[in-house]
Parts: structure tokens; C-alpha cells; sequence
């Protein structure tokens, strides 16, 4: 298959041209996506969903800008997270909240914040940042910032999320099984989760299914 770069929002967009098509002409979810994906260039939906995920990588196998990568080494000298929090990154569970839909959080005794990690964090969030070709502009901010600018925007940004780690004995092993710890938890989905030292950006998933059901697409 063809190789086309495909952002997350972009396949947002193609999501909802489907789900007017479907509704349009009383087809499934599943026809409607296909034929949207062929009128724009794609083989099929699968194959959109390859292009979200190599478009991912390659932004994420991108490096840290030396401005960000310096300001996070600080960090990390100045006020280490708590040994927890570094497990939990490295071996355990943690995802991220928007601020506002954290608020609606019921959180348990399992859980607890974890501020303390944003640092850890950040290694990951901001890759995907500073390397994101706008749609529209089809720039990135790495390309168009200066490093103080983009070292303030970047921080900025994670104002926009809240942090939570798992304090459980046994943490999930799959996307699947951790989507469905945050369900417990809350109607709104986590904006990223990192399992077993893999981070996730629930963005670029095409779908998860918990209990053979599909409860995000």
C-alpha cells in the first residue's frame, strides 16, 4: 500500500464525511468508510488507518529539539519524579487526562496523580508537538519557532492535561484492558497512556474494543 501522510485530525475528518455517507444512504459504518477512504486516494479504511500510524512514527522517531531536550534534563535534576512515578512510566500504567474531562475523574484507591512525572511525560508529548505538519499550514512548529517560543508553547501545552498513575499489584498488559480501567473511571476516554514503557497516543488508534465491543473509533 501507499505510503500518505495522515494525521489524526485528518482521519477525524474522514470519519465524519463516513458517518454522513452512512446515514445518507442507511449503509454500515464499515461500507461508508471504505468508500470515503477510495474517493480520497486510499485503497481502504485499513489502509487509512496504516498511514495514521506510520505518519505517527515518523514524527515520533523525530528527536527532541536540544531547546526542549536541555529543558527537561533540568527538570530531571532539579526535582527527579518519585520513584513510583519513574516505575510506573517505565514498567507500570499511566494516562492522561484533558484538564476538564479529569475533573469528571472518580478516581479509586488504585489511583493516584502523578504531577510529579511531567517531565517523563513531556519526553513523549512533545515529540509529537514539535513535529505535527498542520494540515493547513503544512508546517510544524519545529520548523517555524524559535527555541524560546517553542520551549513556551510546548509547556504551555501540558497545562492541558493531568497525569494519573496505577497503584495496583498488577497492571494491565494490553491497550485493551487498560481502556477498560479508565472506563471504571470515567464516560471520557484518556488523551494518552503509557503501558509497560510504551506510550500511546489514543489520538492514532483506530479503534479499541473491550468485551468484543467497539467503544472507540
Amino acid at each position: 500500500m501507499e505510503f500518505i501522510s495522515t494525521t489524526a485530525t485528518a482521519a477525524e475528518k474522514l470519519k465524519r464525511l463516513a458517518k454522513t455517507l452512512r446515514k445518507a444512504t442507511g449503509t454500515s459504518l464499515a461500507v461508508a468508510l471504505d468508500a470515503i477512504a477510495r474517493q480520497h486516494g486510499y485503497e481502504h479504511w485499513k489502509h487509512v488507518t496504516v498511514c495514521i500510524e506510520q505518519t505517527a512514527n515518523v514524527s515520533r522517531s523525530r528527536p527532541l529539539p536540544d531547546s526542549l531536550k536541555d529543558l527537561l534534563d533540568r527538570a530531571a535534576m532539579r526535582k527527579p519524579a518519585s520513584a513510583e512515578s519513574q516505575k510506573a512510566f517505565a514498567q507500570g500504567f499511566v494516562f492522561a487526562m484533558d484538564v476538564k474531562d479529569a475533573e469528571e475523574l472518580s478516581l479509586t484507591s488504585e489511583y493516584a496523580e502523578c504531577d510529579d512525572g511531567w517531565y517523563l511525560a513531556a519526553r513523549d508529548l512533545w515529540r509529537g508537538l514539535v513535529h505535527y505538519r498542520d494540515d493547513e499550514t503544512g508546517t510544524t512548529l519545529f520548523e517555524t519557532q524559535s527555541p524560546e517560543d517553542l520551549a513556551s508553547t510546548a509547556l504551555d501545552d501540558l497545562q492541558n492535561y493531568r497525569l494519573f498513575r496505577y497503584l495496583g499489584t498488577v497492571a494491565p498488559t494490553s491497550l485493551e484492558e487498560a481502556y477498560k480501567h479508565t472506563r471504571q473511571l470515567s464516560f471520557f476516554p484518556p488523551t494518552h497512556i503509557w503501558l509497560g514503557g510504551r506510550f500511546i497516543d489514543i489520538g492514532e488508534v483506530p479503534e479499541i474494543r473491550v468485551d468484543g465491543q467497539v467503544v472507540l473509533c
